[in-house]
């Protein structure tokens, strides 16, 4: 989920360009860095239009059932963390499960 919508970079940027409030206020009431505001506007300066955010990214990965046995009983046997399970795994199970 972004924190900015169509809605809140349109009414960020209009508070920046039409009100002449800074880009620190604003920022700090959308809940982003003041870079992204002063990146938004620029975008807006140059093109005359709104930016428009991409909604394209890369889709979750799901574990698999199997996969969820496998981490359960290698977590059983080893009792390591995270990153040293995944290899533990590859390993002795000869499984690469993807870290997300």
């Amino acid at each position: 989920m972004t924190k900015l919508s169509k809605r809140k970079i349109k009414w960020a940027i209009d508070e920046v360009v039409k009100h002449k409030k800074s880009t620190k206020s604003v920022a700090f009431l959308s809940k982003v860095t003041q870079r992204r505001i002063q990146q938004l506007v620029k975008i807006y300066k140059e093109t005359g239009r709104y930016p428009e955010l991409k909604m394209k990214r890369r889709p979750k990965l799901h574990l698999k059932d199997e996969e969820k046995r496998i981490i359960d009983t290698a977590y059983a046997e080893s009792h390591l963390g995270a990153r040293l399970l995944r290899h533990h795994i590859e390993r002795y199970y000869g499984v690469k499960i993807p870290q997300k």
